[in-house]
């Protein structure tokens, strides 16, 4: 298209044409030896790395019988993950996050078939002496030591990552495996305070963080 000469004025028409929809879909099916849930977030990523909070595609799906329909899914070959239990950024449910590989056809139904494992959660509170919460920086580390990569959710509102709300106790989001863990928290102008949480399948255990001022 040529622009315009400087002081000419020109009106251009454009027909606007709506994308058409993937004729495809992704069928999940779930199993667990728990009751089936209703709910799933279902997201698609890269086959090799990637994180949710990137995902290609994302669906929030109610389901029958263990099973939930991903309509008009991106063809391609993906890693399918499957947070059970909730909708998204709801804070509900107990099951880890699971996934499978799986490549959706151009067209028509792909079937993929995943393992859900029941968890537990922590419900985090940092606040001074006065009982203010505080926005403290948090880090929660497994067995191995390493930083687990999880958000902090303040239930249907918003997940922040790196740091709890200050509003209400932060719920850690995903659900973590039963077990024991460490909760580091550092706040400006405050010592910093490690502390030993477990986790138990099915429960949100609540962490009680007093920090002290410097």
């Amino acid at each position: 298209m040529t622009p315009p000469a400087v002081g000419q004025e020109r009106t251009e028409t454009f027909r606007l044409v709506p994308a058409k929809a993937s004729p495809a879909s992704l069928v999940v099916t779930v199993e667990t030896a728990a009751a089936l849930p209703k709910r799933a977030v279902v997201h698609l990523l890269p086959p090799e790395g990637g994180s949710t909070f990137f995902a290609a595609a994302t669906a929030d799906l109610e389901g029958e019988g263990g099973r939930f329909t991903f309509a008009a899914a991106p063809p391609g070959t993906w890693r399918v993950v499957v947070r059970a239990g909730g909708k998204m950024f709801s804070g509900d449910g107990y099951f880890l996050p699971a996934e499978a590989p799986v490549t959706i056809a151009p067209a028509g139904a792909t079937e993929v078939k995943v393992v859900l494992r029941l968890g537990g959660r922590l419900r985090i509170k940092a606040h001074d002496d006065d009982g203010k919460l505080l926005p403290a920086t948090c880090t929660i580390r497994g067995a191995s030591g390493d930083a687990l990569e999880v958000g902090f959710m303040y239930p249907g509102v918003r997940v922040a990552y790196g740091a709890l709300d200050d509003r209400v106790p932060s719920l850690v989001d995903p659900p973590l495996p039963a077990g024991p863990f460490k909760v580091e928290l550092t706040h400006e102008g405050f010592e910093p305070r490690v502390l030993e949480a477990k986790v138990e399948e099915g429960k949100t255990i609540d962490v009680d963080a007093l920090l002290v001022r410097r």
